[in-house]
């Protein structure tokens, strides 16, 4: 016997064999979701069925949440990365390419590339001072 899948108690979803027939207001519930691309397997049949049974009222519906949707993109402020990310990047890249290795075959005393990293103007490397392995 093949398990029916039932949304969330929190969830607006009803089960898709229930979506026909639907009501404006569970139309306006799929709308929100198509519209961010949510709808799952046969929701977007139904509601699509549902889009053309309410014509001009459904499109005015999904431009007004597209609109809303392009004006909450745009209201995000980037989150900035942690420290660590671009060194732990970097060094997932040297890993992949060169086994840990530069590509000179040394080993660089265990050191990250100092020629990869951003340095410092007021850094030892930019003023051509080496550090000692």
């Amino acid at each position: 016997m093949e398990a029916v899948s039932k949304p969330a108690p929190w969830s607006p979803r009803k089960p898709v064999e229930k979506l026909q027939n639907m009501n404006f207001e569970e139309f306006e519930n799929l709308a929100r979701l198509y519209v961010v691309g949510a709808l799952e397997d046969g929701e977007e049949e139904a509601f699509q069925e549902a889009r053309q049974e309410f014509g001009s009222q459904a499109e005015e519906l999904i431009a007004e949440f597209r609109q809303l949707n392009s004006v909450f993109a745009l209201s995000l402020r980037p989150h900035p990365p942690h420290p660590d990310t671009k060194r732990k990047l970097l060094h997932a890249i040297r890993q992949s390419m060169h086994g840990g290795r530069r590509p000179d075959g040394d080993s660089n005393c265990g050191r990250e590339y100092p020629h990869y990293r951003l340095i410092p103007s007021n850094s030892r490397a930019s003023r051509g001072v080496a550090d000692e392995c």
